[in-house]
């Protein structure tokens, strides 16, 4: 550490930022519920075998969104930034899929970092893991607003401490 407190690269890491979880210390607690859709259809699946091998036919756009106006919107409409994005792409999706017959539901994963369920919030380690929320054909035509109160709720349910103790 330099004389003005700054972590510099050869500074030694703290133990906090190397800390393993202790699962003997987690609390033994019942999961209210977990949330697995094997039969959901992900269009990362696209994206990743394009990626895979690249081709003339598929095409990305890239999204900018204002922040500000994003945040307003959620505030408004009692979402959250998480929930809007997803409830919004997956309108647009199930118009991209509308005749793919195979697709009865969509997945959206948001990662949620689940360092501080397992007592290591400093940790440099990567405790990641993704919620999952399911959308059926038959919500295409529900309002943003609602999409999104279930986005959280379902969001919510996953955020549990105990799946994260669980996961780990």
């Amino acid at each position: 550490i330099s004389h003005e407190g700054i972590i510099i690269p050869t500074s030694p890491m703290s133990e906090e930022e190397v800390a393993l979880p202790d699962p003997s210390l987690f609390p033994k607690e019942n999961i209210l519920t977990s949330k697995q859709f094997p039969d959901s259809y992900s269009p990362i699946e696209d994206y990743m075998a394009y990626y895979q091998n690249p081709s003339v036919d598929q095409v990305f756009f890239p999204i900018i969104i204002e922040q500000k106006e994003l945040m307003k919107y959620a505030r408004e409409n009692d979402g959250s930034p998480n929930s809007i994005i997803s409830s919004v792409l997956f309108k647009a999706l199930a118009r991209i899929y509308k005749d793919r017959n195979d697709i009865n539901q969509l997945s959206a994963s948001i990662a949620c970092n689940y360092r501080a369920d397992v007592g290591c919030p400093n940790t440099y380690r990567d405790m990641v893991r993704m919620l999952r929320v399911r959308y059926t054909k038959d919500m295409e035509g529900w309002p943003i607003e609602k999409l999104s109160t279930i986005t959280r709720g379902s969001m919510y349910l996953q955020t549990q401490p105990e799946i994260s103790r669980e996961t780990y």
